[in-house]
């Protein structure tokens, strides 16, 4: 449906900008408003349903949100350049449509906006986080950014995850620790080895290794003991996951007596055991302070680590 009204000029530098801001936007400036619309929908519904079944399949999830971010990439670049193309051959013999209006440019950049904002993916299937501390060498750095699974419908946390939560003491603080012990099990630490039921988590040492950790902003060589531990009892080739411990006797003690693990809780440790505030604190974690599970490592801004493995 065109107006009547006579020609108006499209410029390039406006559809590109228009584009930037969002894509279905340009393409409304340059005479293709459907054609934006339809795209729209479908990198959307795609990068939904993507990103849901890899959450809820427990797979691939990484490879689902690298794809998306370079298709949301090549939808708004291959639009800017469809959008500057076609202001520059229009120039003067465009012929405004219905939606060539000031009105339904302000509403797609507003609800644009809003669905950034309220983003139902970031909110209940998937985030990136950044990580501050040092108590996760060396599966995390300090700064290393994290992909969290945070789908409802996701299972349950099983020993060896590692999930992030609100911190139980004030709710603020957004931590990230290894899931030790499950609900209903009772645990204890002597000489540093963990006992489930009774049973030991079985420990294997891997030798000494330097590691990079920030001091407070400074970063600093340390060496430190590495040791692997199993995920599972009763299973000592399974999967196992790396701990570090200082030589000296540890700051956060290397015995506590036996606690069972109350329904709906479970307790965290971080895996550089001498720096880590976590269970030993504050108790197990409530599963409704729980935000998700970390899949993977998205990105690194540290510096190189060895991480050895078990």
């Amino acid at each position: 449906m065109t107006t009547q009204s006579e020609p108006r000029p499209r410029r390039a530098l406006v559809a590109v900008l228009l584009t930037l801001l969002h894509p279905l936007a340009g393409l409304m400036y340059v005479g293709y408003g459907p054609l934006g619309l339809g795209l729209t929908l479908g990198v959307l519904g795609a990068s939904f349903a993507s990103l849901y079944l890899a959450a809820r399949l427990d797979s691939h999830l990484m490879l689902a949100l690298v794809a998306n971010t370079v298709v949301s990439v090549l939808w708004y670049a291959g639009s800017a350049a469809f959008a500057a193309s076609q202001a520059r051959k229009l120039a003067m013999n465009f012929t405004k449509r219905w939606y060539n209006r000031y009105g339904a440019y302000a509403i797609v950049l507003v609800l644009a906006g809003a669905l950034w904002i309220t983003n139902p993916l970031r909110s209940h299937v998937v985030q990136t986080l950044r990580t501050p501390a040092n108590s996760m060498l060396p599966a995390i750095r300090p700064g290393d950014v994290v992909v969290v699974g945070k789908l409802a419908a996701d299972r349950a946390p099983k020993r060896g995850d590692i999930i992030a939560f609100w911190n139980p003491l004030d709710g603020d603080d957004l931590m990230f620790k290894r899931v030790i012990a499950l609900p209903g099990e009772t645990l204890e630490m002597h000489n540093a080895a963990l006992h489930i039921d009774g049973k030991a988590l079985a420990q294997a040492p891997l030798g000494e290794r330097e590691y990079s950790v920030n001091d407070d902003g400074v970063w600093v060589q340390v060496k430190l003991q590495t040791y692997s531990e199993q995920d599972a009892l009763d299973t000592p080739n399974g999967a196992s996951h790396v701990i570090v411990r200082e030589q000296r006797p540890s700051p956060m003690g290397n015995d506590f007596g036996r606690v069972t693990i109350p329904p709906g809780t479970y307790f965290v440790l971080g895996d550089n055991r001498d720096h880590s505030t976590d269970s030993r604190n504050f108790g197990p974690v409530a599963e409704e302070n729980i935000v998700g599970r970390m899949r993977d490592v998205l990105w690194s801004f540290a510096v190189p680590k060895q991480v050895p493995t078990p």
